[in-house]
C-alpha cells in the first residue's frame, strides 16, 4: 500500500505477515460438529449462509481454519473481496483455507480498522497485484509478506474508526434507499406487463377505437391462414428438394416431408374457466397457434468442424431483452440445417436449460450478428405475421417474471428445462393488431422513462462507492481526523491584527506589496508574481502574521480578498511614486516608480520585530504559482473559518469548505492539491488558531 498512500510523519509501515498476527492454515481436533463458510458462503459483511455443519474427521479439507470473536479475514482470490470481521455469530467456526486470517494484537491494531484497510480498493489492488496461480490466481503467504499495512497510533485509531463508522452509516442509508428504489421500479415494470396483458393498459384506447379494432373470430381465421402459408411454403420448397434429389440418382437420404400443423381446436370451457378473463375483442390461443416453435442444434463433437462452421447463440448469450455476442463458439451447419436454425430478426429466443430462477429468459434477435443459428439450450419463437415480434416479446417478460416459465418447467436440482412441448402448450392472448402496436408503444414508453430512473439510481450507487473508497482512503493518509503534530504553529498571530504604529494600514499595505515584488525580484520569481498573488500574501501577512493592512477579506473566486480595499492602496502607491499598474492579457502587475526603494525602507522600519514574520511568510510564498497561493490562502481561510466556528474539523471537512463550498472556480483544482496544501502547511508550521479577521461570503 506504501506505493498509493502517503501517510503522516508520525505513523509507521507494518508487515501483514509478520508485525500482526497472521494465522496459518490447521485446525486442532474439536468435539460436535461446527459451521463452515467457504468464500462463496460469504455474500457480503452482513449476509453469510454456511455450507454445511462437520465434525472434524467429517469436514472438507479446505475447512480448516477455525475463526474466533474480532479476527479479520479476507479472500485471497484476485479479483474478490470478502472482507469480514468475525463477530458473535460467526465465532468459533470453521473458514476455508480460500481466506487469509489476522488475530490483530489489542495494543497494536484495531480490529475494525484492520477490517476498514482490507475492504479498500487500495488494499485490493494491492492484494491483486500480488496474485499468482495458473488455474486459479490467488495471494499466498510468501507473496502476503510482501504486504505493508499503515499504522497510526492506537488511540487515533479508534477515533479514525469512529469517524469511519460515523460517515458509512450515513452513505449505507443512502445506499439502501437507492436500492428501495430500484426494487420499486423492478415492481413498476412487472405491474406494467401485468395490466398490459390484461387489457387495462389500454382500456380507454380501446374505448375510444372500438369502431377500428378487428374481432377476435376475425384474427384468429386470419392467424390459421398465415400459419397454413407457413405451411405450404414449407412444403413447396420440400418439392422442389424431392424433385433435385430424384434427378440426381436419388443419393442420399430422401429428403423430410414437413408435418402438415395439426387443427387448432378452441380451448375448452374447461380451459377458460380457469384463465383470467380477457377484454372484449381478446382471445386465448396456445403458443403454437401464434408462431413457429423451434428447438436450436444440439451441441456434438462431430459438428466441432467442418466446411460449414457458423455462429450459433446459446444460453450464455441471451440474457433478459439483451443479447450478449462478446462469447461466441461455432459449429458445423450443413445448408440444409442453415434454413432451419438460422436466426432472422425479430426471433424471440428463450432459455430452455438454465437455473430455475432464469429459465425462460427471453430476448429479440437484432441481427446482433450475422448468419447466426442457435443451440438447443435454446427455444426460438418466430410469430406468425399477426402477431408483433415486441408483443410476444413482452408477453414472455411478463411470463418469466410472474414465474409462469418456472411452474411449467421440469428440474433437477441444478437444472431446468421449460421443454419445447409444455412451451407449446402454454396460452397465448391475442387481441387485434392495431391494439398490439399500442400496447408495445405503451410499454416501450413507460419502460423507457423506467429505464431512465434506473441509470440515474445507478450513477448515484457508483457514486456512493466511489465516494466510500474516498472516506477510506482519507482514513489511511490521516486525513479524517485531526491529528495532535498538525496543529503547531510557528506564526502566533494575537486575537486580532496588530496596527503597526507610524504608519497608515493602507500604507503598510503598499509597503508589503513593494516588499514581495522585491524579494520576487532577487528570488528570481517575478515570472510568478500578479496582483493575485500579491493579494494572497497580503492576507497572509494580515491573518497568519497578525499584522493590520486595513482589509475586510471576503470569499472571492480567487480566494481569500479584498479588491477594493486593494483599488485604494493601488491609487495611494500611484499618487504617492511608489508603484504603478501594467496591464497584461490577464490581469495586471506592479511596475516600480521612483519612489519605490523610499517605500520599503518606511515599511521595514515600521515593521520593526515584525519585518522577520512578513519576510519569512513571504520567503515560502517565493515559489508558488498564482494558483499554489491561491490555493494556500484559501485553505487557510477556510480552516481558520471553522475554528473561529468553533469546529475541530478533520482534513476532510477543511478541504470540503476551502474547495467544494468556496467557489466554483475551486472546483477546476484537483482535491489533492488542498490535502497537498494542508502537508506542506503543518511541515512549514502555519497552521490557523481561530484569530484574526473572519473571511465572509461575498454579498452578491
Amino acid at each position: 500500500m506504501k506505493k498509493f498512500l502517503k501517510i503522516p510523519k508520525h505513523w509507521k509501515w507494518i508487515s501483514l505477515t509478520e508485525d500482526l498476527n497472521y494465522i496459518p492454515t490447521g485446525v486442532s481436533v474439536y468435539d460436535g460438529k461446527k459451521k463452515y463458510y467457504s468464500t462463496g458462503s460469504i455474500k457480503s459483511s452482513k449476509e453469510y449462509i454456511p455450507e454445511g455443519e462437520y465434525t472434524h474427521d467429517e469436514r472438507p479439507s479446505r475447512a480448516n481454519r477455525i475463526v474466533q470473536k474480532n479476527d479479520v479475514v479476507q479472500a485471497r482470490m484476485k479479483g474478490t473481496n470478502k472482507a469480514l470481521l468475525i463477530g458473535d455469530d460467526l465465532d468459533d467456526t470453521l473458514f476455508s483455507t480460500g481466506f487469509f486470517q489476522v488475530r490483530p494484537f489489542e495494543e497494536t491494531y484495531d480490529s475494525k480498522l484492520l477490517y476498514y484497510v482490507f475492504s479498500s480498493s487500495v488494499f485490493l489492488k494491492v492484494k491483486d497485484g500480488l496474485c499468482s496461480g495458473s488455474t486459479q490466481s490467488a495471494l499466498n503467504d510468501t507473496n502476503a509478506k510482501k504486504i505493508e499495512l499503515p499504522l497510526p497510533p492506537l488511540d487515533e485509531q479508534k477515533r479514525i474508526v469512529a469517524k469511519i463508522d460515523t460517515l458509512l452509516s450515513e452513505l449505507d442509508r443512502s445506499i439502501e434507499s437507492l436500492k428501495r428504489a430500484k426494487e420499486k421500479l423492478k415492481r413498476y415494470r412487472q405491474a406494467v406487463l401485468k395490466a398490459a396483458f390484461e387489457g387495462k393498459l389500454t382500456e380507454e384506447w380501446r374505448k375510444q377505437h372500438a369502431h377500428e379494432l378487428e374481432d377476435a373470430q376475425t384474427l384468429l381465421e386470419r392467424i390459421k391462414q398465415e400459419r397454413q402459408t407457413a405451411y405450404e411454403a414449407k412444403l413447396a420448397e420440400w418439392e422442389a428438394e424431392v424433385k433435385a434429389w430424384e434427378e440426381g440418382g436419388k443419393v442420399g437420404k430422401k429428403p423430410t416431408k414437413p408435418k402438415k400443423p395439426k387443427e387448432l381446436p378452441p380451448l375448452s370451457e374447461e380451459e377458460l374457466d380457469a384463465l383470467p378473463k380477457l377484454p372484449e375483442g381478446w382471445e386465448w390461443i396456445r403458443m403454437d397457434a401464434a408462431g413457429e416453435i423451434q428447438l436450436g442444434r444440439q451441441r456434438s463433437p462431430k459438428h466441432h468442424h467442418g466446411k460449414f462452421m457458423r455462429p450459433y447463440l446459446r444460453v450464455a448469450n441471451v440474457f433478459e431483452n439483451r443479447i450478449d455476442v462478446t462469447d461466441l463458439l461455432e459449429m458445423n451447419f450443413t445448408p440444409k440445417e442453415f434454413k432451419i436454425y438460422k436466426l432472422e430478426y425479430g426471433d424471440i429466443l428463450l432459455n430452455e436449460g438454465q437455473s430455475l430462477e432464469l429459465v425462460g429468459r427471453p430476448a429479440m434477435f437484432r441481427n446482433e450478428i450475422k448468419d447466426a443459428c442457435f443451440q438447443n439450450t435454446l427455444i426460438r419463437f418466430r410469430p406468425f405475421e399477426s402477431i408483433l415480434n415486441e408483443y410476444a416479446l413482452y408477453l414472455f417478460l411478463n411470463y418469466f417474471h410472474s414465474q409462469v416459465f418456472q411452474k411449467i418447467a421440469s428440474w433437477t436440482t441444478s437444472i431446468a428445462h421449460l421443454g419445447v412441448g409444455r412451451f407449446s402448450n402454454l396460452i397465448f392472448p391475442i387481441c387485434s393488431n392495431k391494439e398490439q402496436k399500442e400496447i408495445v408503444s405503451r410499454i416501450r414508453r413507460l419502460f423507457d422513462e423506467a429505464e431512465i430512473m434506473d441509470k440515474t439510481i445507478e450513477i448515484s450507487l457508483k457514486k456512493a462507492e466511489s465516494l466510500r473508497q474516498s472516506i477510506l482512503k482519507s482514513a489511511f493518509e490521516g486525513r479524517l481526523v485531526s491529528h495532535k503534530p498538525a496543529n503547531t504553529s510557528l506564526f502566533n498571530s494575537p486575537s486580532q491584527p496588530l496596527n503597526i504604529e507610524g504608519i497608515s494600514p493602507t500604507d503598510l499595505h503598499a509597503g508589503i506589496i513593494a516588499l514581495s515584488y522585491k524579494m520576487h525580484q532577487e528570488g528570481r520569481c517575478l515570472d510568478k508574481l500578479n496582483h493575485v498573488k500579491h493579494e494572497k500574501i497580503a492576507h497572509m501577512v494580515e491573518s497568519a502574521g497578525g499584522i493590520d493592512l486595513g482589509r475586510a477579506p471576503v470569499q472571492d473566486a480567487a480566494g481569500p480578498a479584498d479588491f477594493n480595499h486593494l483599488k485604494k492602496v493601488e491609487h495611494r502607491a500611484q499618487k504617492a511614486n511608489w508603484f504603478t499598474i501594467e496591464n497584461e492579457e490577464v490581469g495586471y502587475r506592479y511596475k516600480p516608480l521612483p519612489g519605490f526603494d523610499r517605500c520599503i525602507a518606511r515599511t521595514k522600519e515600521a515593521l520593526g520585530e515584525h519585518l522577520e514574520t512578513v519576510e519569512r511568510l513571504i520567503k515560502l510564498m517565493l515559489p508558488m504559482s498564482m494558483d499554489s497561493a491561491e490555493i494556500f490562502a484559501t485553505t487557510y481561510a477556510a480552516w481558520n473559518n471553522m475554528l473561529m466556528d468553533g469546529l475541530t474539523p478533520t482534513d476532510e471537512e477543511i478541504v470540503s469548505k476551502a474547495r467544494e463550498e468556496w467557489s466554483a472556480r475551486k472546483l477546476t483544482f484537483e482535491r489533492e492539491r488542498f490535502f497537498k496544501a494542508l502537508e506542506w502547511m503543518r511541515e512549514k508550521g502555519i497552521v490557523p488558531r481561530g484569530t484574526g479577521k473572519y473571511v465572509r461570503q461575498k454579498k452578491k
